[in-house]
């Protein structure tokens, strides 16, 4: 019951005289499972790349798409159909004139690998952000590509919210600054840097209580160590003689992940005018009331 897969060649030869057959049979069993087994592989590995998330294409040396997966055309909103045999111009008009298709021609041509983050502008005016991987193959060149669209929002909704953020950090009109645990300056904002007559990244890395009191260790009643110790914010007024301004300052205790305080946010308030307004209505009340002895006494 074994069967045996074989290649049979027939040809016809003389033999005394007569026509006769002459026959060789070879046996082809395990070129056979060979050939299947690779029809297998590559029956798998074509599934694989089919399912992928990122997009798997084969450019040919004449620019025509040999193989796209289905990432690629969702990619690059067009169908296999409209993809495969087509070249890239022919479905991209203008391609060949952008800093992407250099790319593409020097791989296919020098055969070399390039790795990129790329805007790609489609025919629509919309944008999307991919990121790719050329590598040179034997048909040409094969493109790895993973949409980072989302990825790259992301970034810049970081960086506009950074930015506000840093626009309304050096807009106030207060005195801010954020210290670690050895009152070492972490950031500082604009008016903080403004009364000492320097830019803001001058003061990062130097000693809070050096540069805002000029001694050389923390004033007693220090907000800064209180909210360290308390874990709660903390405040105190100080008067600047070099300055001759009044500050009320409060300390708000800064957490890590595992609730741990690092540092606090530093905010020094100029109280100086109140505190005049203040010290004005002590010396009219005490002016009232030697005013109302005198008058009680006559």
């Amino acid at each position: 019951g074994e069967r045996k897969d074989v290649e049979l060649s027939v040809s016809l030869v003389e033999f005394q005289g007569k026509v006769a057959s002459h026959c060789f049979l070879r046996d082809i069993t395990e070129r056979k499972k060979a050939e299947e087994e690779l029809r297998k592989s590559e029956e798998r590995y074509r599934l694989t790349l089919d399912n992928m998330l990122e997009g798997c294409q084969i450019i040919g040396f004449d620019w025509r798409y040999l193989y796209v997966n289905d990432a690629v055309a969702r990619h690059g909103r067009r169908t296999k159909e409209e993809l495969l045999g087509h070249t890239m111009m022919e479905v991209y008009s203008g391609i060949e004139n952008t800093e992407l298709f250099d790319i593409f021609r020097r791989c296919m041509e020098k055969r070399i690998s390039h790795q990129m983050e790329n805007e790609f502008i489609f025919p629509d005016g919309s944008k999307g952000w991919f990121e790719l991987s050329i590598q040179p193959v034997t048909e040409g060149i094969f493109i790895l590509s993973l949409d980072i669209t989302e990825r790259k929002k992301a970034e810049e909704d970081i960086k506009q919210s950074a930015k506000e953020w840093e626009t309304t950090f050096n807009s106030i009109t207060d005195l801010v600054s954020i210290q670690d645990k050895d009152f070492k300056l972490i950031r500082v904002n604009k008016a903080c840097a403004d009364l000492f007559r320097v830019r803001p990244e001058e003061l990062i890395g130097k000693t809070c209580y050096k540069v805002f009191h000029g001694t050389k260790e923390p004033l007693p009643n220090c907000p800064h160590l209180r909210a360290l110790e308390t874990k709660k914010t903390a405040s105190a007024e100080f008067f600047d003689s070099r300055f001759e301004i009044h500050f009320e300052v409060s300390a708000s205790p800064l957490f890590n992940k595992e609730g741990e305080v690092f540092g606090t946010v530093h905010i020094a308030k100029d109280i100086t005018q109140r505190r005049r307004l203040q010290e004005q209505l002590i010396q009219t009340e005490k002016l009232a009331a030697v005013g109302t002895l005198a008058y009680g006494i006559a």
